[in-house]
């Protein structure tokens, strides 16, 4: 007394083949367990994955952005904020300590609803730090630069008022 008489052979045919690729699959992540990570959720620059987050979110006319919250992220779009670049920052806290703070970006955008960074390039990344002296920031750059200093973060041309150097974190054009 089987089930499978009532069933078909089509139909055990294709639980088989399902079952063959489920257990070659588990056999795959045996040999090869870096596979597990997820894909997409973890970067190692969060700098560049939060500037791609407002490039795609002005790319898609959207009016709002939401970036996880630190104080460098926050600090950086202070002065976009500052530069009127974007519209305006709030931090979004959530209720009861769950999950991690985030950080609301209103968008701006040009009256012919463009975005009013052409381009945004990081500089200093994880893998590659870049430092500049105050005398370097005078020289070479399209737009404007942010630097951290020792006394925060500043755009070139204050930095040069200022006669301070520092990381070079990013150019905006």
């Amino acid at each position: 007394m089987f089930v499978f008489v009532a069933v078909g052979l089509e139909v055990i045919w294709a639980i088989l083949i399902y079952v063959e690729f489920v257990l070659e699959s588990w056999l795959k992540l045996e040999k090869f367990p870096e596979s597990k990570k997820q894909v997409g959720k973890m970067s190692s620059d969060p700098i560049s994955d939060m500037f791609s987050q407002l490039r795609n979110g002005w790319m898609v006319k959207r009016k709002n952005v939401v970036i996880p919250h630190s104080k460098l992220k926050f600090e950086l779009l202070k002065k976009l904020e500052e530069k009127k670049l974007i519209k305006k920052i709030e931090i979004e806290n959530r209720s009861g300590g769950e999950g991690q703070k985030k950080i609301i970006v209103e968008l701006s955008y040009l009256e012919n609803k463009q975005a009013p960074i052409e381009t945004i390039k990081i500089i200093s990344k994880p893998s590659r730090r870049w430092y500049a002296g105050w005398r370097e920031l005078r020289s070479g750059w399209a737009g404007s630069v942010i630097v951290s200093t020792s006394r925060g973060l500043l755009f070139d041309n204050e930095a040069r008022r200022q006669k301070l150097g520092g990381e070079v974190i990013v150019e905006i054009i």
